[in-house]
């Protein structure tokens, strides 16, 4: 019988905490403070990266890598469920908005 690794193991416990989180959409230094926040309390190593830690999730949980190319520069943003558009696209920017037209779009 094969073991478990760490992460299979702790995947209940990491998985209930972006079920509970209100939050659907993370950037890459999201989910490293989730990691280095949690890491203790899930046992893992510290050689688990945050490559290896999101790798992980999207191959086995609901966790979803969005890649967005702009000319100069790709986003990478992380999902978690059922993330909106609109919420991916406000995680590029903290000081971005979204036109009247979006307004008009939201509220019909």
């Amino acid at each position: 019988m094969a073991r478990l690794s760490r992460l299979s193991i702790a995947k209940p416990d990491i998985v209930a905490l972006f079920r509970q989180s209100a939050r659907k959409t993370y950037t890459t230094s999201d989910i490293k403070q989730i990691l280095d926040q949690n890491r203790a309390g899930w046992r893992l190593s510290s050689s688990t990266t945050v490559s290896g830690f999101s790798r992980f999730l999207i191959e086995s949980s609901d966790l979803r890598q969005e890649k967005i190319e702009f000319p100069y520069r790709p986003v990478v943003r992380f999902t978690w469920g059922d993330a909106s558009t609109y919420s991916i696209i406000q995680s590029i920017s903290a000081s971005g908005y979204f036109t009247h037209y979006s307004a008009m779009h939201f509220h019909g």
